[in-house]
């Protein structure tokens, strides 16, 4: 670290800062003024709100939005339904919360992968428990989706 990233490390919130993961922004020639550092988990933390959007659901079904999350507040169980296009990193995310749970649905050529259990074509995951969670990103586009997020579950059932 050169003495100059090393003086804008420290007279930002320095101590606190510390072992954090830093973004360094900078001009030439160095000041103090030019100068200064940020905390990686905040910036990346903002960048994917902004682009990331959640709603509550107390429908039967919905077709999923890419980039979207859904809070289920459904008393019986809803289908949310994987987008047919997606580009690869696209992300659908799923939070539990009404009684009736919820199914992760795949379109016919689409499959949803989890470690070593991989769903049929056009198959489903399918919540255990109201609370369950889980957030899946497009990794072929149109056709393969995997877990990146287990979140809270007493175990999906995969068809």
């Amino acid at each position: 670290m050169s003495d100059t990233v090393l003086t804008v490390y420290e007279t930002n919130p320095a101590t606190s800062m510390e072992d954090d993961d830093l973004i360094y922004f900078g001009r030439y020639p160095y000041t103090l003024i030019d100068d200064y550092a940020i905390n990686f988990s905040d910036f990346s933390a903002s960048i994917i709100a902004s682009q990331f959007a959640w709603s509550g659901l107390a429908l039967a079904s919905k077709n999923a939005d890419i980039n979207n999350g859904y809070i289920i507040q459904n008393a019986a169980q809803t289908t949310i339904i994987l987008p047919q296009t997606a580009p690869i990193g696209s992300i659908v995310s799923i939070r539990g919360l009404g009684a009736g749970g919820w199914i992760l649905t795949a379109y016919a050529g689409q499959t949803i992968k989890a470690s070593i259990v991989t769903t049929s074509s056009g198959g489903s995951i399918i919540s255990a428990n109201r609370y369950d969670t889980v957030d899946v990103i497009c990794i072929v586009a149109d056709t393969t989706w995997v877990i990146s997020n287990p979140g809270m579950t007493t175990g999906f059932t995969y068809t």
